[in-house]
């Protein structure tokens, strides 16, 4: 179940932010690469990959460090930005310096990121109608579906709203993704052997964004 829960939820993050991420351009044509710095939240199950906008195709990342290691942690796993990811380990801000190659010629940038405690961004979560404690809730919950009609109803907390959602489903094992309609606290099917993935994106008026997953898997 944990194998299931782990790979839905990286495939769509994954997917998701292919799709919503403008294409790269090169350097040659006066875009400068930056990275996209955004708030990160201590203890957060869903992890938060690198952004860099402008990374030219051709470029490699050779080194990613932290200036408070302490404070946001780094995977440093390949030579493309989403390869890597940041961790908010404590509240506090710290210097990403990202090193990269274009060809022989070795480029520096860097982004201050901001981290803060885990918020209460959500009032109350309900699967099939049942309220989710939310006590130790870090970003995601896995339900293990028993019917074929299922339904997420989510109500952010005061000063949070929901910007967006996507969902999708999969054949358990599979990695073919097919996106479905979803209306926040109204059913969906999820038919035996698949699994139901949400992600919700949650914005405050600060602009500072948190990702919520909600995973229902059908035996």
């Amino acid at each position: 179940m944990k194998r299931i829960k782990k790979l839905s939820f990286v495939l769509v993050l994954a997917f998701i932010l292919a799709t919503i991420i403008p294409v790269t351009y090169s350097e040659a044509a006066g875009n400068k690469p930056k990275i996209v710095t955004r708030t990160l939240w201590v203890g957060s199950s869903i992890v938060s990959s690198i952004e860099i906008e402008n990374f030219p195709d051709n470029a490699k990342i050779i080194s990613i460090k932290s200036s408070r290691p302490k404070v946001v942690g780094v995977d440093f796993c390949g030579p493309k930005p989403y390869d890597n990811v940041l961790h908010g380990l404590k509240p506090g801000k710290s210097k990403i310096t990202i090193k990269y190659k274009v060809g022989k010629k070795a480029k520096t940038i860097s982004a201050v990121f901001t981290v803060k405690a885990y918020p209460k961004a959500i009032s109350s979560l309900k699967i099939n109608g049942k309220k989710k404690s939310l006590k130790s809730f870090n970003g995601s919950v896995y339900v293990e579906q028993k019917t074929l009609a299922a339904s997420v109803d989510l109500k952010p907390a005061k000063g949070w709203k929901i910007q967006d959602v996507y969902a999708y489903k999969m054949k358990a094992y599979s990695d073919n993704q097919v996106q479905f309609k979803f209306k926040n606290g109204k059913k969906f099917t999820v038919k035996k052997g698949y699994v139901a993935d949400l992600s919700y994106t949650l914005i405050n008026k600060k602009g500072e964004t948190l990702l919520v997953g909600v995973s229902l898997y059908r035996k």
